[in-house]
């Protein structure tokens, strides 16, 4: 099953309830994260996303590396978020916009020990991404960072 690990549980990007936000619980540091859909936001039950080989269950937009997660989700916050970013919200395919507005995206991450490891586990999660569903998630099939 995809994506195997410890992955932390998935964090609403818009959150109305402080105490439930990513934030109150990254230790930051290295790692490797994921961007996903949400089909059900109050559940935070991911989108099932149809892919070439097969539906994703997961609802992975991205898989990507960093070595300061606490940043690096930070960032996506800034981006996504309608309250920090409606013009760079913009830069999104109108696509993905259209499909999933900021309200429904979340994220989910796993801490790794060092830089070196969270690249080889993005590499993996990628490799194994294409092995399941024939292609690579749909923001990294866009050739950069979400």
């Amino acid at each position: 099953m995809w994506p195997d690990g410890e992955w932390m549980p998935i964090a609403r990007l818009v959150e109305p309830d402080e105490t439930a936000r990513w934030h109150t619980y990254c230790e930051g540091g290295c790692g490797t994260y994921r961007l996903v859909a949400l089909a059900d936001v109050a559940a935070r039950r991911p989108t099932v996303l149809r892919r070439i080989c097969g539906d994703d269950p997961s609802g992975t937009l991205y898989v990507g590396q960093t070595n300061d997660l606490f940043r690096r989700l930070s960032a996506l916050i800034r981006t996504y978020h309608p309250a920090y970013a409606a013009a760079i919200y913009a830069a999104f395919p109108p696509v993905l916009a259209a499909a999933y507005p900021p309200e429904t995206l979340a994220v989910s991450w796993e801490n790794q020990p060092d830089q070196l490891a969270a690249q080889v586990r993005e590499a993996h999660l990628l490799r194994s991404y294409v092995a399941c569903f024939g292609e690579l998630p749909p923001r990294n099939g866009q050739g950069g960072a979400p």
